[in-house]
Parts: C-alpha cells; structure tokens; sequence
C-alpha cells in the first residue's frame, strides 16, 4: 500500500473507534498550573533569548498550549512556529499550529498541519483523531 492509502485507512480506524472527538495531546509542565491544576495566570516566560534557547522544546510546546488556552493565540502561533523551526519533525508543533488556525477559522492551513501531525505520528491516536475530525 501506499502511503497515502496507509494513512486513509489509518484515518478511517481511528474515526471509526472515536466518534470524531478530538483529544488533548499536550499537557502543561507542573510549574505552568496551580495545586488545582487549574493554569497560573502568573506564569510567564522571559523573552531573553538566552531563556528561550534553554527552555525544551516540550515546554514551550506546553506554554503555547496554555497561551491558546488564556486566549493568547498569537504567542501560542509565535512559540509553537519556533519549535518547528528547531524541529520541523514536531508533530505536537504542527498540531498545536493546525487547532490555531482551525480557530481561526483558516481550514486549509488547519488540514496542512493536521496531516502534517498524522503523517509524522502515525501510531499516535490522537494525531489521526484530530485529522480526521477535521476531515469530517
């Protein structure tokens, strides 16, 4: 098969066992929620490059998470296009950016990263989840 067939089929599994729901796929470091887990609205990130350039990729993918969550969706764009441009093999980066842009209202560009994420993951579940909810 190839491998656009693979990933249909994968697709078509994954929307078949999941009621095209789409799953939480980054989770906040513990220093960015409070003891309720509830997100600190006082957490901030310096922007010193130096601190961004020390900071792993895993939690500025988690920053941007949070900022999307507080409504901040141009910082959440901002870091999570700097973990692609350290590592455009992040699929947690290209599906971060495609639920960016699916708010947006922007579907092209939200399925260029959907697929994106699916193709780089395609054991992870909730990447195929999340393409083929929007392909829905």
């Amino acid at each position: 098969m190839r491998l656009r067939e693979c990933l249909a089929m994968a697709v078509l599994l994954a929307l078949a066992s999941s009621g095209c729901s789409r799953l939480t796929f980054i989770k906040p470091s513990p220093k960015m929620v409070s003891a309720t887990g509830t997100p600190r609205s006082d957490y901030q990130i310096s922007d010193s490059t130096a601190t961004k350039q020390r900071m792993r990729l895993e939690d500025r993918l988690a920053f941007a998470a949070q900022r999307l969550r507080s409504g901040d969706a141009a910082t959440a764009e901002r870091e999570a296009r700097a973990v692609l441009k350290s590592n455009p093999a992040s699929s947690e980066a290209h599906a971060l950016l495609a639920v960016i842009q699916d708010q947006r209202g922007d579907a092209a560009q939200a399925g260029v990263h959907y697929k994106r994420a699916a193709e780089l993951s395609p054991a992870q579940g909730s990447a195929l989840n999340n393409y083929g909810a929007w392909l829905c």
